[in-house]
């Protein structure tokens, strides 16, 4: 046991557990909040690759630029620029209390003794501050959230709009694992509309279909990113069997730097491939 836990890559850590800082997936929550304020999915911004903000530049990965794209092609191609652009017309306590209905900042409890970590969401304060506020939009600065958040709130959109708490007791057994008491579901709470929902289900299934997780099967909805364009190896996306009829729901934190987003996407296709047919989805 001593030499396991000073095993390199610390294999007995909660992974699902843990808090990593988020990346692009993050950006379902932002485009959630504009959704639900009113905010067109036809609004259109003209990326070059790039954005400054109170003189600091934001980067889309390598800084190729997408060119003119909608919120559903800004989802697609994963456009940083746009949703700068987006969270400008949003106030501080509109995002945070989309990403708090979601489950972020908040530790879960799956059983008695068994909790995750809240994660870290920032305040209204430090997104008072437009360079926080611009990295805050794509899942970047202080944010944290465990695999656990990430995957309940792909769950959510996938439900049609309806978070519930993840969970994992069943009931309660005897000594002979006879089930003596049955414990209550969980009450699903409608968080955001379904009209919501749908158009980030269509956004989602857009990614696979043209934009940067066209290569991963099944469905990926999100891949953390650094603040220089780059790919974070260690940030975590979420994989559903079926963009609009989702039976499996994973979260992924690969954690091998040499293998990247790369090692993301073996790992999706070893994990779904025994349990879905090839045209899944």
């Amino acid at each position: 046991m001593a030499d396991t836990l000073d095993e390199k890559g610390a294999p007995l850590l909660n992974r699902a557990f843990s808090s990593y800082p988020v990346g692009s997936v993050f950006k379902l929550v932002v485009a959630a909040a504009a959704l639900e304020k009113g905010v067109s999915t036809s609004l259109v911004y003209d990326c070059p690759g790039s954005i400054s903000v109170d003189g600091m530049e934001f980067k889309c990965f390598n800084g190729v630029g997408h060119g003119k794209v909608d919120l559903e092609k800004a989802i697609a191609y994963s456009c940083n620029g746009y949703f700068i652009k987006l969270t400008e017309q949003m106030k501080p306590e509109e995002l945070l209390s989309m990403a708090e209905k979601l489950g972020f900042g908040s530790s879960v409890e799956l059983a008695p003794g068994m909790s995750s970590s809240a994660g870290n969401l920032p305040v209204k304060k430090d997104l008072s501050n437009p360079k926080a506020k611009a990295n805050f939009s794509f899942g970047q600065g202080d944010l944290l959230a465990t695999p656990l958040q990430i995957a309940a709130m792909v769950n959510t959109i996938a439900s049609g709009g309806l978070y519930t708490e993840p969970s994992l007791v069943e009931g309660l057994v005897d000594e002979n694992l006879v089930l003596t008491e049955q414990e209550q579901p969980k009450q699903a709470e409608r968080v955001i509309s379904s009209q919501t929902a749908g158009f980030l289900q269509k956004a989602m299934r857009a990614s696979i279909e043209y934009g940067t997780s066209k290569r991963v099967s099944p469905r990926q909805t999100g891949r953390g990113k650094n603040l220089h364009g780059g790919n974070w190896p260690d940030r975590g996306g979420a994989a559903g069997g079926s963009v609009l009829d989702i039976r499996l729901l994973s979260g992924l934190q690969p954690e091998i730097r040499d293998h990247g987003i790369r090692g993301g996407r073996r790992r999706r296709r070893n994990l779904l491939r025994p349990g879905f047919p090839r045209n899944c989805g």
